[in-house]
């Protein structure tokens, strides 16, 4: 009995150590110092066009989902080429500004499910696609009211993909990122995701979409020479 105490409390005293670690105020600058998103993603990329949109469709709902997500920069576009569309989100935290946990609870496979879209199918994208630096990205297909959607998305802190077995990290999985990356958890993060009705596939046959791909791996890539 005595022994099954001192393992708890040896447990106890782990977890708030870690905690401690995770959330102590701590400076640390950003890797990329990236510029505003709006002026580093090209807006126009060959024959392909872009217009921004917005985040929210109102002022009130942008206001809220800027106080959910409370990303320091984003940019959202749809670029256009004949008839073909897809969309570009970016958002940026500012290390410390928040935990990978609290990101993913804003991923497709969170958000758009609860927002009535049914997951159809999941997949991974090989990295550096297209022979750019990106790592792996989550592929999915989602449905609603017989329309799909092909998504393809990357979550990355310090420029590694933040990984997670189920939809969004648990807290063991918190705990033990913790002690085997430490501070990256604390580092800078992008979430990037590309929406369209045409098949990934098939924009990845466009070398102007590649191209595309291969400036956005260079902005949220950290120089690590």
């Amino acid at each position: 009995m005595r022994r099954l105490f001192s393992l708890i409390l040896g447990a106890c005293a782990l977890t708030v150590a870690v905690l401690a670690v995770a959330l102590a105020p701590v400076t640390i600058m950003p890797l990329n110092n990236p510029r505003r998103l709006a002026d580093s993603v090209p807006a126009h990329i060959g024959s392909w066009q872009s217009t921004e949109l917005k985040v929210g469709e109102t002022e009130i709902l942008r206001d809220a989902v800027e106080r959910t997500l409370r990303f320091d920069d984003v940019i959202y576009r749809e670029y256009c080429k004949g008839s073909n569309k897809f969309s570009l989100y970016i958002a940026y935290w500012e290390p410390g500004k928040t935990t990978t946990r609290e990101v993913a609870f804003h991923t497709p496979d969170h958000c758009w499910v609860s927002n009535g879209w049914k997951l159809t199918k999941r997949g991974r994208l090989g990295a550096n696609v297209g022979k750019s630096i990106l790592p792996a990205a989550r592929q999915r297909e989602f449905e609603i009211e017989g329309q799909t959607q092909y998504v393809v998305y990357w979550h990355l802190a310090d420029g590694y993909p933040v990984e997670y077995a189920g939809i969004v990290p648990s807290d063991l999985t918190l705990i033990t990122d913790l002690l085997t990356k430490g501070f990256r958890l604390r580092r800078e993060q992008y979430f990037i995701r590309i929406s369209s009705s045409i098949p990934f596939d098939q924009l990845l046959a466009d070398e102007e979409f590649v191209d595309l791909l291969r400036k956005i791996g260079v902005i949220v890539i950290p120089s690590r020479a």
